[in-house]
């Protein structure tokens, strides 16, 4: 942003005129080129609102950081942390990757003897 607005007020103070014909395939952009500072107002302006998004950013981030982004809802989280947490149940991963599926322990080591 601080780019372009240098750059429209180096055009202003050359006095380039927005009305000219302008073809883009025939201008190359200078990337070594950075337009000259602003006066010195501008530039203050420039670098408060640069502050105040960084510092909105970091209040955003440091509040959203907080928050837990789950996609399941409260009853749902708990009856999850509960499934997990009950050692008689086993979470284990379905056939042909439908999801996931609870067995009982016993089950589940009696059919893993079985097969192995």
């Amino acid at each position: 942003m601080a780019y372009t607005i240098r750059t429209l007020y180096k055009l202003k103070e050359l006095d380039v005129d927005n009305n000219y014909s302008y073809e883009k395939q025939i201008y190359v952009k200078n990337k070594l080129w950075n337009p000259p500072p602003v006066p010195l107002l501008i530039e203050d302006k420039i670098t408060e609102f640069e502050k105040e998004i960084k510092s909105k950013q970091a209040t955003l981030h440091a509040k959203l950081r907080k928050r837990n982004l789950s996609n399941l809802t409260p009853l749902q989280a708990n009856a999850l942390r509960l499934l997990r947490q009950n050692n008689n149940l086993i979470i284990k991963p379905s056939d042909k990757n439908l999801g996931s599926a609870i067995m009982d322990t016993v089950s589940y080591v009696r059919q893993a003897l079985e097969e192995h």
